[in-house]
């Protein structure tokens, strides 16, 4: 039998050896010539978690660590002598915040380095306490100051609320409007106190029951603004008064990020040196705070009154103690370095490398400085034509991506722009057959159109003002029910009303250069190439050059005005209430005196239902700073709001994607919105409020009402919210104001349709036929051709229409805040008078009471 062969089925294979089992011969064969692996041969798993592992332990240690080390560098910081600062809040009319520090007075454990009755008598805005190790000083602060109020607990380590036990706080009073704020501001430590809890408990049969309702009630309602509050402490309880002392010396206070950034000064006393008239050199005394210090080569801020130089910053002369934790680190003490006085110069001003007070780049005189030039010769002309031939055809590539190019001037010479029209407050199109008016400052309100009279509120009565407030607001609802749905006015062509708009085949796919047609005012601002680089050099510098924190230092500001003396109590007059309120020196870092493009996130306020319309003027607390702005409110993209531009090598522009404009305030939702203003730079994390005084409504309200409170201490909270990332971009944000011209099939043919009332001249149809189309039930399409002499035109979609549907075309253009950022300079009017009036019972009263023999009736 010729060719017999067993089964492949019976033939026996052996399993191949593995790799770690191979001889030498083989692995070096299976190699073919390549280096052998060094990799190690152990469970690269088991390995790595072990590794893992160790890590996560390791990191968290120094993290452990670091913290530990950082609370004891602050402890170190207040047993030096620096006292820790703590606010007396006022939330209820009954409350007094002197008479809470005359209380904390009678602690045995702690004496009285400025007692209550010699700060009063003094016109002095603090008292000040002192146990073996802490110095704690109160800042009273009254019902009804606002402003003084946020500018004071900005600066404190601690803020003591005063609550009352008879007393609530009711939705919408003082109290509740000043903690909404300072919870968007930022607060320190907060303790809650009561001056008794007996009297609300006298009126019940519970007793001890009653006492721990009233407790509980309080608790809750201070838990809704400070998570971390847990307890309510009764001054008229011995050990409870003794408790909160001792948690505020051995506490570390938590700080505001954006606080920490910058060096600040609480003024403990202040002398001037009168220059002149109304201006001199004031010398604010205090102990330098904050992670950054004080430098003579960078500027200070005082609220209401703006930014001022520093001519030199010194210090008493310290002496080393006999112990070893009073020994400290001095400056060189020699003549040269010590004043006619006795004082140490820590720094001064030296004006190569000191920042000047310039806030706005210079620029040339007229249109950009065109009257400077001289006539070009034929030659320079000739250049100047191949340059910008050879320039246009660079920018084909660009151009090809709109849809629509730009019109030229003459066509655009009738554009009712807003933001053209300094007079204006909102944008508005010259179209709408009601206009739109947005609210001054001064209180008058101001058309949205160029082609609108001036209103004159002398010929308008309370009648035409309240329809003004509805004409508002139904447009503010028409805007949210149907998103920039205009119609096309009949009075003139759209190709000339809407010249300056322009086509985009996708709002969010499109790019947009952000150099392109910029406005004369961003000839005036700055801009960083890299935002967060100069962040870091800047806050890092901050840190190293200056006058070290925890030091008792006097800041000698130059160029100050008589005003802001009488306010740090330099100079003694029969005004006392200028004197019983703290003041606050904030130090600048370096470029934050200069302006540029600012965007903030903002999440609208649930409980203010007024409209709030697209720069319409508001009160802005920026950090240390108080600014009147006009916003410009626009779409929050996460995707693209912190993105980088994309540069182009080809033109030299830089694509950035645009941002779709709000007319008005959306309402309030998870999601918040951009703001956008000319405002001053600032780094750090900082926090952003605004407010809307009520002295700048359609009725400005003056005054002060049943309980005291001046209208100006009482403005209405809009939101609040915080700078973006990299600042957005800063003036690389490109905000878009789109308009949709609206039309209505009128005559349908599967595809194919007729279109009326979007255009009115055949002209415009031509003007407008590269844009595409849409419908608002998702149906895209191109115009084909005009149709007669009324505007109607066929158009073709992807799929049939309904007759019920809407044609719509987006037409976009690129809109700018308004150049009209200013300090906010009237901080103080209508100060409530309260605070005299607690000067004078406490006053009083402390001189009826004894030390010991019994408590203070609160």
């Amino acid at each position: 039998m010729a060719g017999h062969h067993h089964r492949s089925t019976l033939k026996q294979r052996n399993k191949p050896f593995k790799s770690k089992h191979s001889t030498k011969s083989s692995i070096k064969k299976l190699a073919k010539g390549r280096p052998a692996s060094v990799a190690s041969h152990s469970s690269s798993t088991t390995s790595g978690a072990i590794r893992n592992a160790q890590s996560r332990k390791n990191q968290a240690k120094q993290i452990q660590l670091a913290k530990r080390e950082a609370i004891k560098q602050a402890q170190r910081l207040y047993e030096g002598g620096m006292p820790k600062v703590v606010s007396v809040l006022e939330l209820t009319p009954d409350a007094n915040a002197w008479q809470v520090c005359a209380s904390l007075e009678r602690s045995p454990s702690w004496e009285a380095v400025r007692d209550v009755r010699s700060a009063l008598q003094s016109g002095l805005s603090s008292c000040q306490m002192r146990s073996h190790s802490t110095n704690l000083q109160f800042l009273p602060l009254p019902y009804g100051s606002l402003y003084p109020t946020l500018s004071a607990v900005a600066s404190s380590d601690f803020v003591i609320l005063v609550l009352s036990a008879t007393h609530s706080i009711e939705e919408g009073s003082w109290g509740e409007l000043a903690l909404r704020i300072l919870h968007a501001q930022g607060m320190p430590e907060v303790l809650a106190v009561v001056p008794t809890v007996k009297d609300a408990a006298e009126g019940s049969s519970a007793g001890k029951t009653g006492e721990n309702a009233v407790r509980k009630s309080l608790t809750s309602f201070v838990k809704y603004f400070d998570p971390s509050t847990d307890r309510i402490y009764a001054l008229d309880v011995d050990a409870e008064r003794d408790g909160l002392l001792r948690t505020m010396a051995t506490s570390v206070p938590r700080f505001p990020a954006w606080r920490e950034a910058r060096p600040y000064l609480i003024a403990d006393g202040a002398e001037w040196r009168s220059e002149g008239e109304e201006r001199g050199t004031l010398v604010v005394k205090g102990w330098s705070r904050g992670n950054a210090i004080f430098s003579a080569q960078r500027l200070v801020h005082v609220r209401d009154f703006g930014d001022f130089r520093v001519k030199r910053i010194v210090a008493p002369a310290m002496t080393k103690g006999k112990g070893k934790r009073a020994r400290r680190d001095v400056e060189m003490e020699d003549a040269e370095q010590l004043t006619p006085d006795g004082l140490v110069i820590l720094d001064e001003r030296d004006d190569e490398e000191a920042d000047d007070l310039q806030s706005e780049n210079t620029v040339s005189e007229g249109l950009n400085g065109m009257q400077e030039q001289t006539w070009p010769t034929e030659e320079e002309m000739a250049q100047g034509e191949a340059r910008q031939r050879q320039a246009e055809k660079e920018e084909d590539k660009y151009k090809t991506r709109w849809l629509i190019e730009e019109s030229d001037g003459e066509e655009g010479g009738d554009d009712s722009d807003e933001e053209e029209n300094a007079g204006m407050l909102g944008g508005s199109d010259a179209f709408e057959s009601v206009p739109v008016t947005g609210w001054s400052r001064n209180g008058e309100l101001n058309g949205d159109d160029e082609d609108d009279e001036p209103f004159d509120d002398e010929d308008v009565d309370d009648a035409a003002l309240y329809a003004q407030q509805g004409e508002r607001r139904a447009r503010a609802e028409e805007d949210l029910e149907f998103p920039d749905e205009v119609d096309t006015p009949l009075h003139i062509p759209a190709r000339q009303r809407f010249a300056r708009y322009r086509g985009m085949a996708s709002m969010r796919s499109s790019t947009w250069d952000a150099y392109e047609e910029l406005p004369a005012e961003y000839s005036r601002i700055f801009q960083f190439d890299d935002w967060e680089r100069v962040k870091r050099a800047v806050e890092g510098k901050a840190r190293i050059d200056g006058v070290s924190m925890g030091r008792e230092i006097a800041i000698e500001i130059e160029d100050v005005p008589v005003e802001m003396a009488r306010r740090f109590g330099a100079i003694k007059d029969a005004d006392m209430k200028q004197r019983l309120l703290p003041m606050t020196v904030w130090g600048l870092l370096r470029h934050e005196h200069k302006k540029t493009v600012a965007n903030f996130t903002v999440l609208r306020n649930t409980e203010y239902t007024e409209t709030v319309k697209s720069k319409d003027p508001v009160l802005m607390l920026l950090g240390p700073r108080l600014l009147c702005v006009n916003p410009i409110y626009s779409e929050h993209s996460l995707g693209t709001s912190t993105s980088r531009p994309i540069p182009s090598a080809a033109d030299g522009s830089v694509q950035v994607h645009p941002h779709k404009f709000h007319r008005f305030l959306p309402p309030p939702s998870p999601t918040p919105s951009v703001a956008t203003i000319y405002a001053p730079i600032t780094f750090g994390s900082p926090s952003i409020t605004l407010l809307r005084p009520r002295s700048w409504g359609a009725t400005p309200e003056r005054g002060y009402d049943e309980r005291g409170v001046g209208a100006n201490q009482y403005p209405d909270l809009i939101g609040s919210g915080s700078l973006l990332k990299k600042n957005g971009n800063g003036p690389l944000r490109v905000n878009v104001k789109r308009v949709l011209l609206t039309g209505e099939p009128f005559k349908i043919h599967k595809k194919t349709a007729t279109i009326r009332w979007m255009f009115f001249q055949p002209e415009d149809v031509r003007y407008f036929a590269p844009i595409p189309l849409r419908t608002k039930y998702g149906r895209t399409g191109h115009i084909r051709e005009p149709l007669g002499t009324h505007g109607r035109f066929k158009a073709h979609f992807d799929g049939p229409i309904g007759q019920m549907d809407t044609i719509m075309m987006a037409l976009y253009k690129r809109v700018y805040p308004k150049f009209t950022t200013e300090e906010y300079t009237d901080g103080w009017d209508e100060l409530p008078a309260k605070f005299l009036e607690a000067r004078e019972a406490v006053e009083a009263k402390s001189g009826k009471e004894d030390d010991g023999d019994r408590g203070m009736d609160m």
